[in-house]
């Protein structure tokens, strides 16, 4: 089944007029560029397939047969060996929780023993950002960064479809998300902060082992569905404290007094709540005086990723919290520096991917 064939990758050279125009940009080791092609409602891209034809028309053996409906048809790797190294990439939503995969080539049982089948892969999370006419006729050129976890999976040699979680923190996948469009202005040193950016999630497979065919050394895959929930993260409906004033508690549609932090020997009063009630502002005293003056500490709380923020993370000068302001669409924090004495605003998407980061 298998013969040599030019890589998937190898574009014409409008392409590589393109890549070289903003490849400059994107000399940074945290970023690369992906390009995706469009069919049938759905991003994607594979580095190699089998028979690709040269001119870049959809193939026999195309990735756009993953998203058919059709199980009779497959993608197939086109190296010349059983496909171990080769990376699909998918675009998918942010309430992707999950991956129907039907492993192999499943247009018959005999095919399907015939060819390889998938045995383990690695999943990658991509944050990727298109600015306006970054674009071909076949391609949508992303700048994406990592996500920093990658995580390997065992797949089952099993006829049908197979359900794979997409095994990823979707509100710390989401916090970094959050923090990116801003940084990739500010890298780019674009004059037109304004510019229109398409940010999307990227997810990386990574073909690692195999289960070797009978007959063929072609690594294939029938079918991929993304499996979507109604959230990647609950929705915050209030956030309280309890009336012992000891415990910080919020609900959302599904859930109530869900614990955001506790202490017996603390009081809690919230100062304010930003509003997607994503952040809270705290003022945290001993809950037992004396004669001694209270000594009060100001905490922020982000409800998502159910964290206390670290004085750490926050950065030196951040002191009394006052409230959230919202302005070109981002939430900032305002503080009293303790270093200058003066009103200060810290911007919580930079927050957001400290958070991605470390927690």
């Amino acid at each position: 089944m298998k013969t040599f064939s030019p890589k998937y990758w190898m574009q014409p050279l409008l392409l590589l007029v393109l890549m070289g125009l903003i490849l400059g940009a994107t000399k940074n080791t945290g970023w690369k560029l992906i390009y995706l092609k469009y069919h049938s409602g759905q991003l994607y891209r594979s580095s190699s397939e089998l028979q690709a034809p040269t001119d870049n028309t959809f193939g026999r053996y195309g990735m756009h047969q993953l998203f058919d409906g059709d199980l009779k048809t497959c993608w197939a790797e086109g190296t010349a060996s059983s496909g171990i190294g080769e990376t699909l990439y998918i675009a998918v939503p942010e309430s992707a929780c999950a991956i129907s995969l039907a492993n192999g080539f499943q247009k018959s049982r005999a095919l399907y023993r015939a060819n390889n089948r998938i045995k383990t892969i690695a999943l990658t999370m991509f944050v990727g950002i298109s600015r306006e006419g970054e674009a071909t006729e076949l391609f949508t050129v992303y700048h994406a960064t990592k996500f920093q976890e990658t995580k390997t999976l065992a797949l089952q040699d099993t006829f049908g479809f197979q359900r794979i979680p997409v095994p990823f923190d979707w509100p710390k996948v989401q916090a970094f998300k959050e923090s990116l469009p801003a940084q990739f202005k500010f890298r780019q040193s674009l004059a037109d902060k304004s510019l229109k950016l398409d940010v999307r999630y990227i997810l990386q497979i990574k073909i690692l082992d195999v289960f070797k065919g009978t007959k063929y050394d072609d690594t294939c895959i029938s079918e991929i569905k993304i499996d979507t929930a109604s959230q990647p993260y609950p929705v915050i409906e209030k956030v309280y404290v309890n009336k012992h004033e000891n415990t910080i508690l919020m609900n959302t549609k599904s859930a109530s007094n869900i614990i955001l932090d506790q202490d017996p020997h603390a009081v809690f009063q919230i100062v304010a709540v930003s509003a997607a009630r994503q952040w809270v502002i705290v003022i945290e005293m001993p809950a037992e005086i004396g004669s001694s003056r209270a000594e009060t500490t100001y905490v922020l709380y982000n409800t998502r990723l159910k964290t206390r923020v670290s004085p750490k993370i926050l950065g030196p000068g951040v002191d009394e919290m006052y409230d959230f302001e919202q302005i070109g669409g981002k939430t900032y924090l305002n503080y009293l520096n303790n270093k200058t004495m003066e009103i200060d605003r810290l911007d919580l998407n930079a927050v957001c991917r400290k958070l991605a980061v470390t927690n």
